[in-house]
């Protein structure tokens, strides 16, 4: 299977620094989803050791990882590190399979055939 995620120079960097200062043993970063917010589905994104039996992709230096049913929630999707503005910054996922993003922009619809389990 081909890589799912792809990274920006900037989320590269942020999410490579963010590893090594988290102090989990094997740390890395789970792309998840929540069944939460107005349009339903909300992106999981956080830090935490490796687990074996979840889809693993190895970025340079970043590990990523999910849960295998969500693969194809996922595919061609690009990791992104964007300025908010007044020093703020967030991972923004730019997920082709993601539509009707609600007002707040954190929460949105799912593509019909967006999960493969």
């Amino acid at each position: 299977m081909n890589s799912l995620f792809t990274l920006s120079p900037a989320a590269q960097k942020h999410m490579a620094q963010a590893l090594q200062s988290s102090g989990h043993t094997r740390p890395v970063w789970f792309m998840g989803l929540k069944e939460i917010g107005c349009s339903g589905w909300q992106n999981d994104i956080q830090i935490r050791n490796h687990v074996a039996s979840l889809h693993t992709e190895h970025h340079q230096s970043v590990i990523i990882q999910c849960q295998l049913d969500h693969r194809a929630f996922f595919m061609n999707t690009l990791i992104d590190y964007q300025s908010l503005g007044l020093g703020q910054h967030k991972l923004v996922l730019n997920n082709p399979q993601a539509e009707s993003p609600c007002g707040c922009g954190d929460s949105f619809a799912l593509m019909t055939g967006g999960q493969d389990g």
